[in-house]
């Protein structure tokens, strides 16, 4: 379907079909209370706006003390201007996020250099690891490690 109509009945049902749409998703956890969703709230609109988009968000309680937000932003994939708006967007919802101390549990490849830092001892500790069971880095390369 066109951004710049209604979907028909057909569209909504079989979303698959709408080849000029994108999403693009931010999936970061938070501490569940009521301050933490409206702040994620805050940060989704907020940074959201700053590019155009009016992000969809879903919350879900993962646990007694767990929130997640599965944050997603739609855009016409054939608007190039508008692709390049979409990406930097998400990556500002992560950066905005992990800022807050909302770490995501699922990221962007390319995006990686928010959470993995050479400087963090941690990283250096998975990194042995994964050497250890995937010295040919055949598993998930360039995801959650420095190399």
């Amino acid at each position: 379907w066109s951004f710049d109509r209604e979907p028909t009945r057909s569209e909504i049902l079989e979303p698959d079909q709408c080849k000029d749409v994108g999403f693009l998703y931010s999936l970061p956890f938070a501490p569940l209370s009521g301050a933490t969703a409206v702040d994620l709230m805050k940060i989704s609109y907020d940074v959201g706006a700053q590019y155009g988009f009016r992000p969809a968000i879903a919350l879900n309680t993962i646990s007694c003390q767990t929130l997640e937000a599965v944050v997603s932003i739609s855009f016409n994939r054939e608007d190039l201007a508008t692709v390049q708006r979409a990406h930097e967007c998400i990556r500002r919802l992560d950066e905005a996020y992990i800022n807050a101390g909302f770490h995501p549990y699922r990221l962007n490849m390319n995006h990686m250099d928010l959470m993995v830092k050479a400087s963090d001892p941690y990283w250096h500790q998975m990194q042995l690891l994964k050497q250890a069971f995937d010295p040919n880095n055949v598993i998930s390369p360039h995801r959650y490690s420095l190399i």
